[in-house]
């Protein structure tokens, strides 16, 4: 494999381990076309020993999110073990839907010290389970309590769209109601929702309000509020919003992080663009990041329809 000079090499602070490909919702936003429930979607030992050994360096972060939810891993316990004996200093971050039916998988979670984003749709739990399909509000607030004193504090990430678009206020109430912090979430998309782009268009203004009423009530409470400058295209002009890494003229997630699929396949960032830099039998991460492949698609990926439209915040939560 081509590479560049040590010394020039992107090494990336952020690893991304997709343990599970599987999933216990069936989310009508969710973009992956998968069979659930498969032992292949889920990664192996091996694996994960493989993508341990190909850094040289530890990562300041360790991500656990993928399509999936890492959690119902049948080796969760052991494998969240493995990885912080190996990286003792890397600060642990869990994406989960907290649908989480085992007590012990949460308080493993706070003896970690893992920071949790919590993927919450709605503040109903009706709306919620039509959204999420599988979810199980019980067991999210049952886990939202088990967490009152966790450190450090959880935030929930809401993904908008057309069904719980009217629910932005909403959630900061109940972010504040759990002493959480909140992101909003735009799903990326290849071609506009039409759905949502038109109710951003005719409730521009009352859904700009919204969303200086949800900022204004979490600052008050010295809570942490990120809100997307677009959906769907549509500037916001809101002081308050964060650049969404679409909207950067280069992506900082190509130089700060990297994938690392349930099946050993090197992706470029948290967001699961398809492109495959390589794979973990291919040796050494920096080799892989800095292949000349690998290269070509960090010099050309603005003309890249998934880099165009990415909807991810960026930044540090």
């Amino acid at each position: 494999m081509q590479s560049t000079e040590l010394t020039t090499l992107i090494q990336p602070r952020e690893l991304i381990l997709e343990l599970s490909h599987n999933c216990n919702l069936s989310c009508i936003m969710c973009g992956f076309v998968k069979e659930r429930n498969q032992p292949g979607y889920f990664m192996t030992e091996d694996t994960l020993n493989q993508a341990l050994a190909a850094f040289s360096h530890p990562p300041e972060i360790v991500r656990l999110n993928g399509r999936g939810e890492s959690t119902i891993h049948p080796k969760f316990p052991a494998f969240l073990k493995t990885i912080r004996e190996k990286w003792p200093t890397a600060a642990l971050h869990l994406f989960t839907n907290l649908n989480i039916r085992d007590g012990e998988r949460v308080e493993l979670l706070k003896t970690f010290g893992v920071q949790l984003f919590v993927s919450l749709d709605s503040s109903d739990p009706e709306e919620l389970a039509q959204i999420r399909r599988g979810a199980r509000w019980e067991y999210i607030e049952r886990n939202l309590r088990l967490l009152a004193d966790h450190q450090p504090r959880p935030y929930f990430v809401f993904t908008l769209q057309a069904e719980n678009i009217h629910r932005i206020a909403d959630m900061a109430r109940l972010a504040r109601t759990f002493n959480v912090g909140l992101i909003y979430n735009v799903v990326r998309s290849d071609v506009p929702d039409h759905r949502v782009l038109n109710r951003v268009i005719s409730e521009w203004a009352a859904i700009r309000s919204a969303f200086v009423e949800a900022k204004a009530l979490l600052d008050s409470a010295a809570l942490p509020c990120l809100i997307p400058d677009q959906i769907q295209g549509v500037e916001l002009d809101l002081t308050t919003s964060a650049k969404s890494n679409g909207s950067r003229s280069s992506c900082p997630a190509l130089h700060r992080e990297t994938c690392i699929q349930h099946d050993g396949f090197v992706t470029p960032c948290n967001m699961f663009h398809p492109h495959k830099m390589g794979h973990i039998r291919d040796g050494n991460i920096l080799q892989i990041l800095n292949s000349e492949p690998a290269e070509q698609f960090r010099r050309t990926h603005k003309q890249d329809a998934y880099c165009r439209n990415c909807a991810w915040l960026g930044g540090d939560a």
